[in-house]
């Protein structure tokens, strides 16, 4: 289940913020890992099946981990929900410690390391670019950011 309002404006990984039926594509994978995976992190196609944590930039993106029934992460050997967005559709995830990011910048994949599958706001050889831009930045502390679909090229970017 997800909630697509919180009331008090505070940004929880996982959830939706603006979702389109003919955009958003939501479907159960498997987590075959022996790790939780958190809510609101990308994840990656697991060649053994389901979804995994992103190892490597040449992992391939599956989606970002929706919130769902468990607390605050898909448990290992569960089926957990994992979405696609489209242009419009916006989701909340987790970001990188200490990144600043703005609206309307690049929502970069942290690959491997203690913060894979977060969002970072710094390109490196450790990082994929999978199309998603800052849509709003939480004003709390809890690291969340939300993302939309890129829209529109920047001539030279």
């Amino acid at each position: 289940m997800t909630y697509f309002t919180e009331w008090n404006g505070t940004l929880l990984a996982g959830n939706f913020s603006r979702a389109s039926s003919s955009d958003i594509k939501i479907w159960g994978e498997q987590n075959l890992t022996t790790v939780d995976l958190p809510y609101g992190t990308a994840v990656a196609f697991n060649p053994a099946g389901g979804v995994m944590q992103f190892a490597s930039v040449s992992n391939v993106f599956a989606g970002v981990v929706v919130r769902d029934i468990y607390p605050n992460a898909a448990p290992n050997g569960e089926i957990t929900e994992i979405a696609k967005i489209g242009i419009g559709d916006g989701i909340r995830v987790q970001k990188v410690p200490g990144q600043t990011f703005t609206r309307g910048a690049r929502a970069l994949i942290q690959c491997g390391g203690v913060d894979a599958g977060k969002f970072t706001a710094t390109a490196s050889a450790t990082t994929v670019d999978v199309g998603y831009i800052v849509d709003k930045v939480g004003g709390g502390t809890n690291g969340v950011i939300e993302v939309t679909l890129k829209t529109s090229q920047v001539a030279g970017a």
